[in-house]
């Protein structure tokens, strides 16, 4: 999963109806010219974790 960052807000300022917005990122990392990336922050840290 990542993170995830949820916003609610209002599209119409004349009504009381809110909108929810979420969207998930993807955890990742910048090692000697190289990308990682994972499904989730265990297995970034996991993966860090063997390459130290």
């Amino acid at each position: 999963m990542g993170y995830e960052i949820e916003h609610c807000f209002k599209s119409n300022v004349q009504s009381d109806q809110e909108e929810k917005l979420r969207i998930n990122i993807s955890s990742q990392s910048y090692m000697d010219d190289v990308t990682r990336i994972t499904k989730n922050k265990a297995q970034l840290e996991q993966i860090l974790k063997i390459a130290d």
